[in-house]
């Protein structure tokens, strides 16, 4: 009965420190994908912006009135995509030496995920 008592308390403080562990783990391991995905992620809002600047570019030569939300959306996308480029482009401090720096390619790795999900 004690067993199974400590057997099961044990079960449950592993689970605990194992799962964010691994998930903090994982940013290191998945380094390539995470920057891939927000290589992607950047290229779309690229087009899609490019789209809408073209759009709201004709409707101005037709005279018409560009709406303050769509200005904001394309002012904040030029904020973001020049942030994700940012975080692209600072691949080589990760890679700087014989080994790569693990605790840079972490940080890097956790930002872009983010970046990725907020895009």
């Amino acid at each position: 009965m004690a067993r199974e008592i400590v057997v099961s308390f044990i079960s449950k403080i592993a689970k605990c420190i194992i799962g964010p562990i691994g998930h903090q783990f994982g940013y290191t391991v998945f380094h390539n994908s995470n920057l891939k995905g927000l290589k992607t992620d950047v290229q779309k809002l690229e087009g899609t912006k490019d789209s809408v600047q073209h759009s709201a570019d004709e409707a101005k030569r037709n005279g018409e009135e560009i709406e303050k939300i769509v200005q904001h959306w394309l002012h904040k996308a030029d904020g973001t995509i020049a942030e994700a480029k940012k975080l692209i482009d600072f691949e080589g401090h990760a890679n700087v030496g014989y080994f790569p720096n693990i605790w840079t390619r972490h940080q890097l790795s956790r930002k872009r995920k983010r970046m990725t999900r907020d895009l």
